[in-house]
């Protein structure tokens, strides 16, 4: 059995969100318009029974781990 992990739209916090698109080239209000246009989200992601969810603390974004046979 191996696992993928799958990145994810959710972030920590803003401040997370923001550092990370900051290395894309976004401003800080790039980055609250994709939070109002619902591109990104804050907080934990929604998972599947049996997906692990985690989070890339130096991204502060979420990931969900998925088992697969």
């Amino acid at each position: 059995m191996s696992r993928v992990r799958t990145g994810t739209s959710h972030f920590r916090s803003l401040d997370a969100a923001a550092a990370y698109y900051r290395a894309y080239g976004f401003s800080y209000d790039d980055v609250v318009a994709k939070l109002r246009a619902g591109e990104i989200h804050i907080g934990p992601p929604p998972a599947k029974p049996g997906d692990t969810v985690g989070l890339q603390h130096d991204e502060g974004r979420y990931f969900i781990e998925t088992r697969t046979p």
